[in-house]
């Protein structure tokens, strides 16, 4: 709040891309501090990135995305659902030419944290197998899946979505500009980054290594400082 205060303070909106942090902004925290002020302007300033193409952003036209891409099925995350809302996203998508279906599948499963904890599998696979994944397998590969949620986009790629990857709505739009990077003319949206190579990853673990090493002596020496 500190680092925003001065900005919402002076009319600036925030822009938040993930949904369950957005509605942090929106929701929780004016719940949970409800006499301050820079919490109430941040609630009122926040904004989804398509209430900021579609209601902040004055002659603002989105990009034409293209016919192999304009048809798409959403996974709205839970917190868009139950605070933010999808009707801005829907005129977007919309004006972009892009014939967007909402599913009517609820919540993807993973739920933050839910579905990697101990016991929870089951539960977080058979709730995306409600209706989520066995949706997916059934469309073409050419059909673009929008998931703004991390959680979402995440459980679409551990399970089984018949080769589907989720991308978010930023993603999809910057895919339709010709000549920008990663965009749909030269690679399909949903085109993700190759793994890294075993030496990148010996090299990361290394770092990680080298990182707790350092940690652990500092924490070390508090602890010796401490005694004295």
């Amino acid at each position: 709040m500190r680092s925003l205060a001065e900005h919402v303070r002076a009319g600036g909106l925030v822009v938040g891309l993930e949904p369950s942090c957005t509605a942090v902004f929106r929701s929780d925290a004016p719940e949970m501090f409800p006499g301050d002020q820079d919490v109430r302007r941040l609630r009122d300033r926040t904004v989804t990135l398509a209430e900021l193409l579609t209601e902040h952003s004055p002659g603002y036209e989105p990009p034409h995305v293209p016919e192999r891409s304009a048809k798409a099925l959403a996974q709205v995350h839970c917190h868009q659902h139950a605070v933010l809302d999808w009707q801005a996203d829907q005129e977007l998508l919309h004006r972009a030419g892009v014939d967007a279906e909402r599913l009517d599948s609820g919540c993807c499963g993973l739920a933050g944290n839910f579905g990697f904890e101990p016991g929870h599998l089951e539960v977080s696979e058979a709730c995306a197998e409600r209706v989520l994944l066995p949706r997916l397998r059934e469309e073409p590969p050419e059909t673009v899946v929008l998931a703004d949620g991390f959680s979402c986009r995440t459980q679409i790629h551990e399970f089984d979505s018949g080769g589907h990857e989720a991308v978010h709505l930023a993603e999809l739009l910057a895919s339709a500009m010709p000549g920008a990077p990663g965009s749909a003319y030269g690679v399909a949206p949903g085109a993700r980054p190759a793994p890294p190579s075993r030496r990148a990853r010996a090299l990361a673990l290394a770092g990680a290594g080298s990182a707790g090493l350092a940690a652990a002596g500092l924490i070390q020496n508090r602890r010796r400082r401490n005694r004295l």
